[in-house]
C-alpha cells in the first residue's frame, strides 16, 4: 500500500476564491497537514509554519 508524504493544503478553498494558482496552497506532510486543517498550526505570509497555543 502507498503512503503520500506529502499532501495539498489549500489556503483559500477555490469554492470561496476560484483561485487555482500554486502560490494559494502549500506541500505538507500528512501529519502536519491535518494539524494545518484543525487550526493547530498556520502558516505566515513568508511561508513559515507557526504553532497555535490554544489555552483550554
Amino acid at each position: 500500500m502507498a503512503t503520500a508524504l506529502l499532501t495539498l493544503a489549500i489556503f483559500v478553498p477555490f469554492n470561496v476564491s476560484h483561485n487555482d494558482k500554486v502560490t494559494n496552497g502549500i506541500a505538507l506532510c500528512p501529519n502536519l497537514h491535518r494539524a494545518f486543517d484543525r487550526g493547530l498550526v498556520s502558516i505566515s505570509r513568508i511561508k513559515d509554519i507557526v504553532q497555535c497555543i490554544h489555552a483550554e
